[in-house]
């Protein structure tokens, strides 16, 4: 029997595709940003069909992972998120 992913889950795995540059994501949904990429909201709501996007970021972070939104707001008016820096195993074994 195969895992359905969580929301959560692929959310998570999306966000490491973009930090570490190995995605096919459309480039409209990308933010190029020095610090590293971000991606659309639009793209998780839109594309891969997570309306509660806020509330699987929000259960992320407070696993600790690091995810920035971005002042900067795509052409429709979305945030472009990133993944800055995931816990260290320790702090996720305790969640």
């Amino acid at each position: 029997m195969s895992h359905t992913k969580s929301q959560q889950e692929r959310i998570l795995e999306l966000l490491q595709q973009v930090h570490s540059g190995a995605h096919e994501i459309p480039e409209e949904y990308i933010r190029r940003h020095a610090n590293g990429d971000g991606v659309s909201v639009r793209y998780i709501k839109r594309v891969m069909w997570i309306t509660e996007c806020d509330g699987r970021v929000s259960e992320l972070r407070s696993k600790g992972y690091d995810i920035q939104s971005s002042e900067e707001r795509d052409e429709h008016g979305f945030c472009y998120l990133r993944l800055v820096a995931v816990p260290a195993a320790k702090q996720l074994s305790l969640v």
